[in-house]
């Protein structure tokens, strides 16, 4: 539910072997019939986008797709932005935020992060599950631009048996936006990212977890 409007989708979840073709809709809740939106990926996760919706879902040839649905009088696509070689590292609802500008009272522009899968080593799967960078979005007037990622760091990590985190306790990773400030926690690491321009770069990152032998905490 956003709004006055409800959407709902289906097709081609990932994990779970389905093949139909991928279709979402939008319904206001004081009448009238649904709107059909061909949104061309699959259908995973739908959240609020301001005023608007998000479906987020993959798509053909690995791609992670995001079909911003305007909720105006007649609902209908936005903007369709599509991130190659990934997927959604994280399903579960606290892995998505959308912080809308200051100035934008109907959330038409704003910075969206979710949680990506890469290809990650076996042995980090416990700490990490599939989630190795946070991806975020910008929004501006309803168009989507990449303003990039922020990366988990695995290497000399070792599996502490979940005493100090893990990834079923409470997901692997998440967005965090307080303030002016924008953070990324993956597994054991918090990092710290700056926008601008609209382009996010590290500034700073918090590494809590175990070391093998022989390495000192950074």
């Amino acid at each position: 539910y956003v709004g006055n409007h409800i959407v709902y989708g289906w097709g081609r979840l990932r994990g779970y072997g389905a093949q139909t073709q991928p279709v979402a809709y939008a319904a206001a809740l004081d009448g009238g019939g649904p709107t059909a939106l061909d949104i061309g990926h699959g259908v995973e996760r739908i959240e609020q986008l301001g005023a608007d919706a998000v479906v987020i879902g993959s798509g053909s040839e690995n791609k992670l797709g995001f079909s911003a649905i305007a909720l105006d009088r007649t609902p209908r696509i936005a903007d369709i932005f599509t991130m190659p070689a990934a997927g959604q590292g994280e399903s579960r609802s606290h892995a998505y935020f959308y912080r809308p500008d200051s100035r934008s009272s109907d959330g038409a522009s704003g910075t969206l992060g979710l949680p990506i899968a890469r290809q990650i080593e076996p042995r980090f799967r416990q700490l990490l599950g599939n989630s190795a960078a946070m991806l975020f979005l910008r929004r501006n007037d309803r168009e989507f631009s990449l303003a990039g990622e922020l990366g988990a760091e695995v290497e000399g990590v070792i599996d502490d048996g979940c005493e100090a985190s893990c990834v079923d306790w409470y997901g692997n990773a998440r967005p965090i936006f307080l303030g002016n400030r924008i953070f990324a926690l993956m597994g054991y690491e918090l990092v710290e990212g700056r926008m601008r321009g609209g382009r996010i770069s590290e500034i700073g990152r918090l590494d809590y977890a175990p070391r093998a032998a022989g390495r000192g905490a950074e």
